[in-house]
C-alpha cells in the first residue's frame, strides 16, 4: 500500500530527513547505497541499502525521494579494465540509457575517470597503466567496449539535471568526442572541468567551442605535442588552436564566474593564449570573480579586457618557465584599473605584487606557494616592507598550517607555502605544531628568511612550540627535469641565514628548525635567548658525493 507523506515529514527539510534516515537505516546500508551508483563500473555485493530504499517507497514516498536524491546525485564512470566489471558496466549503462532511472533524474555531478578500458599511461589515481594485458583482460576490455559503444551517448544525454562534470582525457578517440558532444548539449551543465593529457591528436577535435552558458570552466593542459599549439609559424595544419576554442566557450558563457586555465611548465610551448580575453570579450560582457592561470603570455593591460574583470575577487597566478610567473603583466594593470582583490595566490612575492598590495587595503587572504623554476632568477620583493607595512595595512597574520594534498598532482597543495589571513579565528586550516615547508632555497634563494620571519610573527609561535621542517628537494615537475634534489640547500641555509635570524623576538616558545631531518633549536631554553654555535651546528651537514658544491666546513 502506497501511503502519502505525512504532514510532519513533508514539512521537514531534506537535511533533517537525511538525519532521520540515519536512524532508520544502518550507516553501513546508507554508505553502501551511496557507493554503489557512485563508481559505475566497479563490482559490488548485493546492495541492501538500495533494496531498503525500494521498500521505503511503500511506506513514505517523500522520504524515499529525499534519499534517492542524496544517493544518486553523484556518478563516476571508470571503465578501465583493471577496475571495472563488464556486467556492472553493461547493466548500469543500459539502465541510464532508458532516461527514467533514479540516477538519470537525480545525478548532478559526473566524474569520468577513465573512458578507455585499455588506457595506457598515468591515470587519474597516479597509477601507470601498461599495455601488456593478458588474453583474459583483453576479452574483458572488449566486452566493456561493446557496452560503452552501445549505451554511452544515450546514458550521458539522459542526465538532464547534470550541473557539474570532471573529465580526465588521456587520449582522444571517437568515444571521447561523442561524450564531449553529448555533454555540450545538456542545458543544465554549469561547471566543466577537463584535464587533457598527453594527446596524439589535435585537441581542437574535442569541440570545446560547443559549450555555452557555463558558470565555471577549468581546462588543465598537459599536451606534449608542440604542433597542436601551432608552435611553428609555418604550421598551417589547423586554422584554429585550443586557445581559440577556449575563448569561444568563454564568449558563449556570459554568466561565467570562475575561469581556470592551466598549462604546466613542463609543456613549455609557445601557446597562443595572449588574446584569450580579447577574443572572448569582443561582443560579450562576462562577470568573472575567480581567475586561476598558469599561462606564458596572457595580456591583461587592454581596457577592453579589464572592464570585464572589475568583479574579480580572487586571482591565482601559478609559476611557469615564462616571465608571467612573476605576475609582472598582471598586477600593474589590475592596480591601474582599481581592482581590489580579496584573495590572492602566487608563487612568490614579486616586486610588482608588493606594489599592488600597497595600493589598497581589504585583502582577506594571501597564499604564497614559495615555488619557482630555476630557469630564471628569483625576484622576491622587499620582505621588510612586506612585514612592516603591507601586512598591517590589510590586517593579515601569518597562519601556521599542516601541508595539504595536491590535486592535480603537478600543482602545489592548497596549504603549501605561506598563508596570511585577516583572522586566525576565521581560518579553516588545520593547525599543527609541525610545519613542513616544501621549498628549495637553491631555486628560491630568498624564501628562507621570509619563512622564518613569518614563523616568528605568527600567533602560534607565542602559544606553542613549533617545528619547522625544510626539505632540500625541488617540489614537483616544474623544473622540467623530474624531481631534482638540491642537497646544498642545507649548507646554504645554515651558512647564510640561520645565524642572522632575529631570535630575540622569540620570547617564550622558540621554534625548532629541522633541515633534512637534522633538528636545531633557536634558543637554549625558556627565558634563555642565547644562540647555539651555528658553526658547530652545521658541521654535521655533509654533501653527498657527486654534487657540484664544495662546503667551506671542515670535518
Amino acid at each position: 500500500m502506497d501511503v502519502s507523506p505525512t504532514k510532519g515529514l513533508s514539512s521537514l527539510s531534506p537535511e533533517l530527513i537525511l538525519e532521520i534516515a540515519s536512524h532508520i537505516f544502518s550507516w553501513a546500508d546508507l554508505r553502501s547505497a551511496r557507493r554503489d551508483p557512485y563508481f559505475l563500473g566497479r563490482p559490488s555485493k548485493p546492495n541492501t541499502g538500495l533494496a531498503g530504499l525500494a521498500n521505503l517507497r511503500l511506506v513514505c514516498r517523500y522520504l524515499s525521494q529525499v534519499l534517492e536524491n542524496d544517493i544518486f546525485k553523484s556518478l563516476t564512470f571508470d571503465f578501465h579494465v583493471t577496475r571495472a566489471s563488464e556486467i556492472v558496466v553493461e547493466s548500469k549503462l543500459a539502465l541510464l540509457a532508458q532516461s527514467d532511472s533514479p540516477a538519470s533524474r537525480h545525478a548532478a555531478f559526473l566524474h569520468i575517470k577513465c573512458l578507455n578500458p585499455t588506457q595506457v599511461g598515468y591515470g587519474p589515481d597516479g597509477r601507470y597503466f601498461h599495455d601488456d594485458f593478458d588474453e583474459k583482460l583483453k576479452a574483458k576490455a572488449l566486452s566493456i567496449s561493446i557496452s560503452r559503444e552501445a549505451y554511452i551517448q544515450r546514458a550521458v544525454l539522459s542526465l538532464q539535471n547534470l550541473r557539474c562534470v570532471a573529465f580526465t582525457i588521456e587520449e582522444i578517440d571517437e568515444h571521447v568526442i561523442q561524450v564531449i558532444g553529448a555533454l555540450s548539449s545538456l542545458p543544465s551543465l554549469e561547471d566543466l572541468n577537463l584535464r587533457i593529457g598527453t594527446l596524439t591528436k589535435d585537441p581542437t577535435t574535442l569541440g570545446l567551442n560547443k559549450f555555452h552558458n557555463l558558470r565555471s570552466l577549468t581546462i588543465s593542459l598537459i599536451v606534449n605535442n608542440p604542433r597542436y599549439y601551432r608552435f611553428h609559424e609555418s604550421d598551417d595544419e589547423c586554422s584554429e588552436t585550443i586557445a581559440d576554442h577556449i575563448s569561444q566557450a568563454i564568449k558563449q558563457s556570459p554568466e561565467l564566474q570562475h575561469l581556470i586555465v592551466l598549462q604546466p611548465a613542463r609543456s613549455r610551448y609557445n601557446v597562443s593564449f595572449q588574446n584569450l580575453f580579447k577574443k572572448a570579450t569582443s561582443q560579450t560582457h562576462i562577470h568573472l570573480e575567480l581567475l586561476h592561470l598558469a599561462l606564458p603570455d596572457l595580456v591583461l593591460d587592454e581596457a577592453s579586457v579589464l572592464r570585464h574583470l572589475t568583479g574579480l575577487k580572487y586571482v591565482r597566478v601559478d609559476g611557469s618557465a615564462y616571465p608571467f610567473s612573476t605576475g609582472a603583466d598582471v598586477w600593474g594593470p589590475l592596480m591601474a584599473a582599481g581592482i581590489k582583490l580579496r584573495q590572492i595566490t602566487v608563487s612568490h612575492l614579486s616586486p610588482p605584487l608588493l606594489t599592488y598590495l600597497a595600493s589598497y587595503s581589504g585583502l582577506k587572504r594571501l597564499h604564497v606557494l614559495l615555488n619557482y623554476y630555476p630557469h630564471r632568477e628569483s625576484t622576491i620583493g622587499d620582505t621588510g616592507t612586506f612585514f612592516k607595512q603591507i601586512l598591517p595595512l590589510h590586517g593579515l597574520l601569518p597562519i601556521i598550517n599542516s601541508p595539504g594534498h595536491s590535486d592535480p598532482y603537478y600543482l602545489p597543495g592548497p596549504y603549501d607555502g605561506l598563508i596570511f589571513e585577516t583572522s586566525t579565528q576565521e581560518t579553516a586550516l588545520t593547525k599543527a605544531p609541525i610545519w613542513l615547508v616544501n621549498v628549495c632555497v637553491d631555486c628560491v634563494p630568498d624564501a628562507l628568511p621570509l619563512v622564518l620571519e613569518a614563523v616568528i610573527q605568527s600567533p602560534e609561535c607565542r602559544t606553542q612550540k613549533l617545528e619547522l621542517n625544510f626539505s632540500g628537494t625541488m617540489m614537483y615537475f616544474g623544473c622540467g627535469m623530474g624531481l631534482m634534489e638540491h642537497y646544498r640547500s642545507c649548507a646554504i641555509a645554515g651558512q647564510q641565514w640561520l645565524a642572522d635570524l632575529p631570535v630575540n623576538d622569540v620570547e617564550r616558545y622558540p621554534p625548532i628548525i629541522s633541515i633534512d631531518n637534522k633538528e636545531y633549536i633557536l634558543a637554549m631554553s625558556e627565558g634563555d635567548l642565547g644562540r647555539h654555535s651555528y658553526q658547530d651546528m652545521f658541521k654535521g651537514i655533509k654533501q653527498p658525493s657527486g654534487v657540484g658544491y664544495e662546503s667551506d666546513e671542515s670535518d
